[in-house]
């Protein structure tokens, strides 16, 4: 999946796992709808994908988040959490979908 991921972002954008089963995505110089058509992307990718010799579905949920420039307290912390809270929205309204927070 990591692979995958990787793959299907720009050269400057960076990919990590993020606890568990969470990986984080960080999109340089990329506004709210550009980051969402991403995320859409990157869920059709992995839904199109064999990761296993049974080809096994598999999907993804995520949530994503904007940093905030005209705050002066935001952080990346803050902006994580931004983006935790969009994901469990999106698990909770079915999965395999991408939200963008509201906040």
């Amino acid at each position: 999946m990591a692979r995958v991921l990787k793959e299907s972002l720009r050269r400057n954008d960076i990919i990590a796992r993020f606890g568990g089963e969470e990986f984080i995505a960080l999109l340089p110089n990329t506004n709210k709808k550009e980051a969402i058509e991403v995320a859409n992307s990157l869920n059709q990718r992995i839904s199109g994908s064999a990761f296993s010799q049974s080809e096994l579905p598999l999907t993804i949920t995520l949530g994503v988040a904007e940093s905030d420039n005209s705050k002066e307290n935001d952080s990346t912390l803050k902006m994580i959490k931004r983006a935790d809270k969009a994901l469990y929205k999106g698990k909770e309204n079915g999965r395999n979908q991408a939200v963008m927070s509201t906040q």
